[in-house]
């Protein structure tokens, strides 16, 4: 997997709001993770063929995952033969969840998006769905497609109104720019001398959990409640 390191190139870029990534926020960021992860760590420290992970291929599991992200809102009803059970019986066919994951650039979840529209007539985006499970596979690498996620790093980066990204790819380019550029460093600085709820080999997995709570944080996620 790639490992994104703070690139020095990219230091001199304008400065973030200045609680971005404050003490405070890594704070809540960090409990955050720290249960996220203690819940789904089979599947976030997964490390078999891709078709066998456990949100995936345990329809109970997977149940549980609907039941806790509803990543199907907009999509037509999930029981036998509705849409959603359509989406979840295609990504468990041989090999499309590993083509999905294998382009760490996010490719491949455009790709199989328009596919699953175009061939099976799926009426919304299924891009929440598919970034949420690929981030399951792979934490280091992906993040999910969340609205405020998307506003957080538009917010940061300079990116179109309220984050509407056309693209995952574009979403994923952008939010790995706020990573390179100030959150690995943030971040890391933060859980030096902290435990953590990952296995040893999956620290960068779950810093990036705390990058994905910051960006939410970002895009007003929780701004009542905090």
């Amino acid at each position: 997997m790639p490992n994104r390191k703070r690139q020095q190139t990219h230091a001199a870029k304008n400065a973030l709001p200045q609680n971005a990534f404050s003490v405070e926020r890594l704070e809540t960021a960090y409990w955050i993770a720290c249960e996220n992860w203690r819940i789904w760590r089979a599947d976030f420290e997964f490390t078999g063929h891709a078709g066998n992970l456990p949100i995936l291929s345990k329809p109970e599991r997977h149940k549980a995952f609907l039941a806790e992200y509803n990543p199907l809102r907009g999509i037509a009803g999930k029981g036998e033969g509705s849409e959603g059970d359509l989406l979840y019986k295609q990504l468990c066919k041989p090999g499309v969840f590993q083509r999905m994951i294998n382009h760490s650039n996010g490719a491949g979840i455009d790709t199989l998006n328009e596919e699953l529209a175009n061939h099976l007539l799926i009426s919304k985006s299924k891009l929440s769905y598919l970034s949420k499970l690929a981030t399951f596979s792979r934490p280091e690498t992906f993040l999910p497609w969340d609205s405020f996620a998307r506003k957080g790093v538009a917010k940061l980066n300079n990116g179109p109104a309220q984050g509407n990204y056309k693209k995952y790819v574009d979403f994923l380019s952008s939010a790995n720019r706020v990573w390179d550029d100030h959150a690995c460093n943030a971040i890391e600085t933060f859980l030096n001398g902290r435990s953590i709820s990952a296995s040893n080999g999956h620290r960068e997995g779950f810093s990036r959990r705390m990058l994905d709570v910051c960006l939410m944080l970002e895009g007003g996620r929780w701004k009542h409640s905090r």
